[in-house]
């Protein structure tokens, strides 16, 4: 077993590409959700995690679960506290009225989700300058397609 002092491993993990999408990723949502604190009480990392995956028509509960990759009970769980909170609302899906649809309860929502994203963009804009940040968003819609695809 090699010793994980190892200088190659060390090179390893910092020329990782995941290692730094995840950190990035992880960074990024905890300071989205301390700019959403100051608007939203009760906010967690585990609510944040729901949002990519609700589309503005809707999406039903176990699709939602099986898109996150956690249990239906779970996602309930989450989602009835994001229902509280005024975020989502439940509604009749109009393919099949015994089934509901998770939507967001109102645009104002997400415009507020968004602007507390582009707070915490800001500081990325300045260091990165708006050019590359356009670039590296465009490498990043390409990357997730891929992994989208898998």
């Amino acid at each position: 077993m090699k010793k994980t002092d190892d200088p190659q491993l060390s090179s390893s993990l910092a020329q990782s590409f995941g290692q730094v999408l995840i950190k990035s990723a992880r960074l990024y949502n905890e300071s989205a959700i301390a700019q959403l604190k100051e608007h939203v009480s009760g906010i967690r990392t585990a609510h944040t995690l729901l949002f990519p995956y609700v589309p503005l028509q809707g999406i039903r509960l176990t699709v939602l679960a099986k898109k996150v990759g956690v249990s239906k009970q779970a996602v309930a769980q989450l989602v009835d506290e994001l229902v509280q909170m005024g975020a989502f609302v439940k509604v009749p899906d109009p393919s099949d009225g015994r089934a509901r649809l998770i939507r967001w309860s109102d645009a104002e929502q997400i415009h507020s989700g968004l602007a507390a994203l582009e707070r915490v963009q800001g500081p990325l804009v300045e260091a990165l300058g708006a050019e590359r940040m356009a670039r590296l968003r465009g490498d990043l819609t390409d990357v997730l397609r891929v992994l989208e695809g898998l």
